[in-house]
């Protein structure tokens, strides 16, 4: 009987075996940094503006009021819930558009927090034509906490008010 002879040693490994290998860990490695690179990214406002002076003189000349949110950047996760609420959340989103109020976004950084007296965020103000602060939250709002508490309306006052 021929018996078969079998090495202890693993097959020799060739080139071709080290760039797939590495090809593999190169590809782990971009997803990865991709993932986390998008995690990263703020959200953005669509709709909110960052001039405060032209918000003020809009709600002055039309008798309404300034919605000014601050954040800071890059933004925490507490902001990024707001800007989720303020963006995405249906009555948040529908009782701005019925108010037609000015709504400004502003960094931490900007001169205008310390008139403000701005020190965590988020941070919500509801100011008048002259940009004096009517109402104040700091921290999260839901949706409903927006638009009742904070804006003083409700979602079912919004889908009645004229276009």
């Amino acid at each position: 009987m021929e018996q078969e002879q079998t090495s202890q040693f693993p097959p020799a490994r060739t080139a071709r075996d080290r760039r797939g290998k590495m090809a593999f860990v190169g590809v782990i490695i971009v997803v990865g940094l991709v993932i986390y690179l998008n995690q990263r990214k703020d959200p953005q406002l669509p709709g909110w503006d960052g001039d405060l002076a032209a918000a003020t003189a809009q709600a002055k000349a039309g008798g309404g009021k300034v919605v000014l949110l601050f954040l800071h950047s890059p933004m925490t996760e507490t902001d990024k819930r707001i800007v989720g609420t303020l963006t995405r959340a249906d009555s948040s989103v529908r009782v701005l558009e019925a108010l037609k109020w000015p709504h400004v976004r502003l960094w931490t950084s900007d001169k205008r927090a310390a008139q403000y007296a701005v020190t965590e965020t988020p941070t919500l103000l509801l100011l008048d034509g002259d940009g004096k602060i009517i109402r104040r939250k700091q921290d999260y709002l839901n949706d409903l906490q927006f638009c009742n508490d904070f804006l003083g309306v409700s979602p079912s006052q919004a889908s009645t008010m004229p276009k």
